[in-house]
């Protein structure tokens, strides 16, 4: 159950975050519907968890355990559209992400990936690693 309502409690505040700061601004969470390249616009969001390991906390009858990942928020824009909006979007998610407390999860300082350009997409975003307890 944790993973679940890890997954719905960022989702939840990627999204109330988006539409009080950038809510033209479409968001495609994972393994939700895919954005249509031809009709989105020039920016938009991607987000998903990704899952990375877990270990033992606790020894006994109903041992504890830690899971690690990131949340990801990657923001793609067309090549040739700048990086002003882009760069704000990231800015700002960045500071949302930025070593809290979310539900189970802790979150800790976001990291900037590494821009790429695919098909005429620009991309670029932030990893949020995060520690979630499951009991």
């Amino acid at each position: 159950m944790a993973t679940e309502q890890f997954r719905s409690d960022a989702n939840a505040a990627i999204e109330a975050w988006r539409l009080a700061n950038f809510p033209d601004v479409p968001a495609f969470y994972e393994n939700g519907p895919q954005p249509d390249e031809l009709t989105v616009g020039p920016i938009w969001i991607d987000v998903s968890i990704r899952w990375y390991g877990a270990k033992l906390v606790t020894m006994g009858d109903r041992p504890l355990g830690r899971h690690t990942g990131v949340v990801s928020v990657n923001v793609f824009h067309r090549e040739g559209e700048g990086t002003a909006l882009p760069d704000q979007v990231i800015d700002s998610v960045k500071e949302l992400l930025r070593a809290r407390r979310l539900g189970a999860a802790v979150l800790y300082m976001p990291q900037r990936q590494i821009p790429t350009s695919v098909d005429g997409w620009y991309k670029t975003g932030v990893f949020a690693p995060f520690t979630l307890d499951d009991a």
